[in-house]
């Protein structure tokens, strides 16, 4: 059972608590996370970000979450999960080619994978990479080599040469390596040391051979034997051959609608998989269509080739940030030709991709989509009353559309709250273990998380819905239960009908208004009835009497605002206050249910009982067409909020306000200070910016009290789309009225101010100062605002980090940056007594790592102390003997070439996901 869950609202005297995870998902393996599931996008883990499938293992440093940091830290790595039920962080494994078991058992022997447990004695072996260059070398794996597991962490001692490719611009590369004495294997790798293709050779004396194109960039290759058994030596070839290869255009998503097939030619268009997505690594020959679901269901994908090996196919969210599914972990062919891909209504990206030779070519793709919205409408359930019934799979987490992609089988129960009070829940499984989700109408999640078999905690008047969730693919049968006590007095609930009047009494039996709802301070009694909306409308409740003075008061309904529950709409008192004392609410609604609260009026001279009549009626209202505008950089655009537009209702139902909304398209051509103001001479303005047409807001201002008639929105945007939605701050009735638009873009001077720390261990006295990069800066495209040294390192073998951070003057914070500039890590206090920054690990694998220091306060600078030290992991090995490592061969001259650097060039454009700190 867990109790007193942190319940999201914007009423803090009801909640009186906060979540710390914004959409209460968490990374793999922290609480919030569903065992055995990958993370949906927009994922966050609180401040400390942890990837331990990329890292390493990482020791137990007590991690306290800085007030400071908490809104500003970016999302944590995606994870996907293969049809193995393995975790992969960031990427798919894209072009990878591995041996088979005969050659090192695919990738279990030699795999980029921490190795967990042994720690052995250490040998000698350097496994320093050499400058490989255009031309042939000539090599030899030799006793005292670095061995397989120093680079890796497994206890594999097999013999490897380490060679580095530098690349001023893209290019072809073509590598091939063969010797007489053993079979040899060349792994390609990037700057992460993460692979990128693989190829053995068939045996002794046959070559191995990888052709790929490459953005710039640094590249490892690894020369090492692809056998099993005794650990081979001897000498080898190794030719590198480069070509210049000029990147295709129009590399952009084709529009497909689902529902038929497509053809086309991998290899024709020359786009590659990095061409579409800069921070993934497929660099194969790549197709990429984007779709449009306008309910939740599932996509069935087909893809067919004549004549060849057919490609393999991925689906991702709109941005390419993360993979939903996918069939590059199949090994059967068969299986490598279609997807059945469980999802919410959304924009959606799917990838057609050759990641070997034999699947480029002609190619067909067939696609159809079966609606499944209807498989989770919310089942009613009863307060106090046992709810038993049998999962099954016609319901899905996915199909809720509340930015969980998980496959799992799911129910949703529908509760109302009729007043303040706690409602305890209780889950008893049979067949399969069970997890809940309490959510709001809209589906979004009310606590941080996930719970167990049980939940308990306050409750205003409202709906509620209770998902319950396998956690693995297993079904069967469960019993609910959710118990509800009062704060007060019960109060009595009962349905009002449309255009069906009902004829009530307040007399001393009903509840007190602070019982229903303690937040307001009212001792006069009142009548609750259920009203269901159906659809987007306009309501008319009116509430007459000759006994007492009429007062109407709407709570509930899916009024999702800022991460948190507005529970109480509007209220009224007097039709006029002259001529006509009865209460009437007319205006328009988004479907939900809500509770109307009938009552004497709390404001009358004298507390009257008495009888009364309540009438509701409801007219649909269709939604107008919902246009977008042009807005550009540095310009001023007059226009008017005329009544005709969309509400902001009809564009996000989580934003609930009936104003009209007005939306435009901005496009921020470079890294920069963006400033967007609007000025509402009669009303007040609000104004919200997304990241995409279908994205979550970013971040928001409006002028709530009138003071100026101004929303100012200032923030560090990194060159891409957005959009801009103006309104009016009202809730229940609309606003018209002329307003200005003005921008202003402040380019950014690139920041490339690096410190390399070389050798480890390095102490570092540093100062940070207003004259600093920014951490949103690029080439780290974090959209923070804080100013950052940032320094590089690069470890060569797999060991143990630890990076220190301590400063008497400042409150320090350390971010771990990988070598595309993705934040990996991060981390404010060492504990809840200690205000340093520190990060550890005891297996990390070799690479190009940045370490970024910040102070916690954007506006505080001064001196700080930096420790990183790195031991080498230990690995048993065999007892060196004499033997030269690789001996390279002076190849042949050719043209000098800008000397190039480990971050990636123009054609190799970093994309990470933000939050925005407004000014």
């Amino acid at each position: 059972m867990t109790h007193g869950r942190r319940i999201r609202c914007a009423l803090v005297a009801v909640c009186g608590l906060a979540l710390t995870a914004p959409n209460g998902l968490a990374a793999p393996g922290a609480p919030g996370t569903p065992p055995d599931q990958p993370s949906g996008i927009g994922d966050r883990a609180g401040f400390e970000v942890r990837g331990a499938a990329e890292l390493g293992t990482r020791s137990a440093v007590p991690d306290a979450h800085h007030a400071a940091l908490a809104t500003g830290v970016p999302r944590p790595v995606v994870y996907a999960r293969g049809r193995d039920g393995g975790l992969a962080p960031h990427t798919l494994p894209s072009g990878l080619e591995l041996a088979t078991a005969a050659q090192r058992a695919t990738a279990g022997s030699k795999g980029a994978q921490p190795m967990s447990g042994a720690h052995l004695a250490q040998a000698s072996g350097d496994c320093s990479p050499a400058d490989l260059a255009d031309g042939t070398t000539n090599g030899q794996l030799a006793d005292g080599d670095c061995r397989w597991g120093q680079l890796t962490g497994l206890p594999d001692v097999s013999l490897v040469d380490v060679f580095r490719l530098r690349l001023a611009t893209r290019q072809r590369v073509r590598l091939s390596g063969q010797s007489a004495a053993f079979a040899a294997l060349l792994s390609l790798r990037d700057a992460r040391y993460a692979p990128i293709a693989d190829r053995a050779a068939a045996a002794e004396g046959q070559a191995a051979a990888l052709d790929h194109v490459l953005p710039a960039g640094t590249y490892l290759l690894f020369v090492t034997n692809a056998g099993s058994g005794p650990v081979a030596t001897g000498a080898y070839s190794l030719s590198v051959t480069l070509s210049a290869e000029d990147a295709p255009t129009g590399c952009a998503p084709v529009v497909m609608t689902v529902g038929g097939t497509v053809t086309g030619n991998l290899g024709a268009s020359g786009c590659l998989g990095y061409d579409y997505f800069p921070r993934r690594w497929f660099t194969g020959d790549a197709a990429l269509y984007a779709v449009q679901l306008p309910t939740a269901g599932v996509l069935t994908l087909d893809v067919a080739a004549t004549g060849h090996v057919p490609p393999r196919l991925a689906v991702l969210t709109r941005t390419g940030l993360t993979t939903i599914d996918a069939t590059f972990t199949e090994t059967n062919p068969a299986a490598l030709t279609e997807l059945d891909v469980h999802l919410p209504a959304g924009h959606f990206l799917i990838l057609v991709y050759a990641d070997a030779p034999d699947q480029a070519g002609a190619f067909r793709l067939t696609s159809s989509f079966a609606p499944q919205a209807a498989a989770c409408l919310p089942q009613p359930a009863e307060l106090n009353t046992d709810i038993v019934a049998t999962l099954d799979n016609d319901c899905r987490l996915a199909y809720l559309n509340n930015g969980s992609y998980f496959n799992n089988a799911a129910d949703v129960h529908a509760l109302t709250v009729p007043q303040d009070g706690t409602i305890t829940i209780g889950l008893e499984t049979r067949g399969f273990n069970g997890h809940m989700y309490i959510l709001d109408e809209l589906n979004q999640q009310i606590v941080d998380g996930w719970v167990d078999d049980g939940f308990s905690a306050q409750l205003p008047p409202g709906r509620f819905l209770v998902a319950v969730f396998a956690e693995s693919t297993a079904v069967g049968g469960y019993t609910l239960r959710a118990d509800f006590e009062p704060l007060g007095k019960a109060c009595h609930v009962q349905p009002l009908g449309w255009n069906t009047p009902v004829d009530g009494t307040i007399d001393a039996t009903d509840c007190a208004v602070f019982e229903f709802n303690e937040i307001l301070p009212y001792d006069r009694g009142l009548d609750v009835y259920v009203l269901d909306v159906p659809a987007r409308g306009e309501i008319d409740i009116t509430l007459s009497s000759t006994a007492i003075d009429p007062y109407l008061m709407l709570f509930g309904g899916p009024t999702a605002t800022g991460g948190g529950l507005g529970y109480f709409l509007p209220s009224n008192d007097d039709i006029d206050s002259i001529r006509d004392t009865n209460a009437r609410l007319r205006f328009p609604i988004w479907p939900g249910r809500y509770l109307v609260a009938a009552l004497d009026s709390p404001f009358a001279d004298v507390k009257s009982t008495g009888a009364y009549r309540l009438a509701a009626t409801f007219t649909p209202l269709a939604a107008p067409v919902c246009e977008t505008a042009v807005l550009g950089l540095n310009a001023e655009l007059s226009a008017e909020l005329s009544g005709t537009e969309c509400r902001a209702f009809d564009r996000d139902p989580r934003h609930y306000s009936v104003s009209h909304q007005d939306r435009y398209r901005i496009e921020v051509p470079t890294a920069g200070v963006l400033t967007v103001l609007m000025t509402a001479p009669s009303f007040s303005p609000r104004i919200q910016l997304a990241i995409g047409p279908y994205g979550d807001p970013i971040g928001a201002d409006a002028d709530p009290e009138q003071v100026g008639h101004q929303a100012l929105l200032q923030f560090e945007a990194e060159p891409g789309t957005y959009w801009l939605d103006a309104e009016a701050v009202i809730r229940t009735r609309a606003i018209t009225g002329a307003y200005t638009l003005q921008t202003t873009f402040q380019p950014r001077p690139t920041c490339a101010a690096v410190t390399d720390l070389d050798p480890l261990p390095a102490d570092r006295a540093g100062q940070i100062t207003v004259d600093d990069c920014v951490l949103g800066d690029p080439p780290l495209l974090a959209q923070l605002m804080s100013a950052v040294d940032y320094y590089r390192i690069t470890l060569k073998e797999v060991g143990a980090l630890t990076i220190d951070m301590s400063s008497t003057t400042i409150d320090p914070a350390l971010y771990l940056i990988d070598a595309r500039w993705e934040i990996i890590d991060a981390n404010a206090n060492i504990d809840e007594l200690d205000a340093n920054s520190q990060l550890h690990y005891d297996q990390i694998r070799p690479g190009t790592y940045y370490i970024g220091a910040i102070s916690t306060d954007p506006g505080q600078f001064g001196p700080y102390l930096l420790r990183v030290n790195f031991e080498p992991s230990p690995l048993d090995v065999p007892t060196a003997g004499p033997g030269p490592s690789a001996t390279p061969i002076t190849p042949e001259p050719t043209p000098p070439s800008p000397t190039p650097t480990d971050e990636p060039g123009p054609d190799h454009t970093i994309y990470l996901p933000f939050s925005a700190r407004l000014k």
